[in-house]
């Protein structure tokens, strides 16, 4: 969308949301279905839940994320060992801009917090660890045409994330 557009529908929004306000009409707030539905969890659910809040904790320290990540209640895939490292730093670097995100939204009047305002959800981690995978694997394939090493290349292409 470009910006010109995006302020036209932001501009139309805000005289939505006065228009509603002016004759007491109350909408749901469903940007925050994440939040709404994390407070009504229970069992697997509920240890996801606590295993994403658990790297997203891991994250604000410096201690490692690995065992937060490989956690099986986290129900993340393909998570490599030997990139651990490198998912921390992409990771935190993502909740960063994240939490920078929220404060500039939480400068509109129609703002209402939500628990994932802050937090990356299961979803966005797992996007960052298969798009860290795939780019390593990508940088591999290369190195490996370029070396005319074709096992190298049949390995790299034969990973399930690609």
């Amino acid at each position: 969308m470009l910006i010109c557009e995006k302020n036209i529908l932001d501009e139309e929004i805000d005289i939505m949301s006065r228009e509603l306000q002016r004759y007491g009409i109350k909408m749901p707030v469903f940007q925050k279905i994440g939040g709404i539905l994390s407070s009504n969890i229970e069992g697997d659910a509920a240890a996801l839940h606590a295993a994403i809040i658990n790297i997203n904790n891991a994250l604000d320290s410096d201690d490692s994320v690995e065992s937060s990540l490989l956690n099986p209640a986290a129900q993340l895939k393909y998570v490599l060992p030997h990139l651990v490292t490198t998912y921390h730093t992409v990771l935190q670097h993502a909740k960063k801009l994240k939490i920078q995100n929220t404060l500039s939204r939480s400068m509109n009047d129609s703002y209402t917090p939500d628990v994932y305002d802050e937090l990356l959800t299961q979803a966005e981690i797992q996007g960052y660890v298969l798009n860290l995978n795939t780019s390593c694997a990508v940088n591999e394939i290369v190195k490996a045409i370029e070396s005319n090493d074709d096992q190298k290349l049949f390995d790299e292409i034969n990973y399930p994330w690609l």
